[in-house]
């Protein structure tokens, strides 16, 4: 992917949802607007989600052994996002999403605040 093409932001419908008809390039070259957040440039998005997702993970666990033991990640891996070092991405957030399901509104909310 290209610096340019990396620094473009996500789209949904208004309605939040993917649309069917959309292809992959639309829908990677527009903002999101979906969930009540509005133009989230994807760039500060990520600067801003790895010291999120650490507050998040110390909101639910005790320690970043059991990050890494719920995650099925190296302690290395765990203690980088519990000090918000590193972000997590792909299935450990998907994942994030499936077994704490307030993940997404709890989310939502902090990027409202920040």
């Amino acid at each position: 992917m290209t610096r340019a093409r990396m620094n473009e932001t996500l789209t949904l419908p208004e309605d939040g949802t993917p649309g069917a008809a959309l292809s992959r390039p639309d829908i990677a070259v527009r903002s999101f607007e979906g969930g009540g957040a509005r133009g989230i440039d994807a760039r500060a998005f990520r600067m801003w989600f790895a010291p999120k997702f650490a507050e998040y993970l110390k909101a639910r666990f005790a320690t970043p052994e059991q990050v890494a033991t719920a995650y099925g990640v190296r302690h290395s891996t765990a203690w980088a996002w519990w000090h918000g070092d590193n972000r997590a991405s792909g299935d450990s957030v998907a994942l994030t999403f499936l077994y704490f399901p307030d993940a997404v509104a709890w989310f939502l909310r902090e990027w409202e605040r920040r």
